[in-house]
């Protein structure tokens, strides 16, 4: 991890730039894998809990986490921030000034 921070704050990230934008929205990814994630598995929405192994199941998890990354550099090619980043930020410091 600390090679990894010198590498960004040098800004030589190279070929691990889509994970910086991963990073940079986090809170919203997680957010999204949460809820997709039980959406599938818990009895209210997909009901698959039982029926996929342990191996399916991180397969799964990791194929979302890999479709993250692209989808985050995407976002913040857009945006300045993360939908949730943004709105956390908007609840702790207010609306900015002009």
């Amino acid at each position: 991890m600390g090679v990894a921070g010198l590498l960004a704050a040098r800004g030589r990230l190279g070929w691990l730039r889509p994970l910086a934008a991963s990073g940079r929205t986090a809170m919203s990814n997680y957010l999204m894998q949460s809820v997709l994630m039980t959406a599938l598995f818990y009895p209210y929405a997909g009901a698959q809990f039982g029926r996929w192994g342990a191996a399916a199941a991180l397969l799964l998890s990791l194929l979302l986490g890999l479709a993250q990354v692209p989808l985050s550099a995407w976002w913040l090619s857009r945006f300045r921030a993360g939908p949730l980043e943004w709105l956390l930020r908007r609840v702790v410091y207010g609306p900015p000034r002009q």
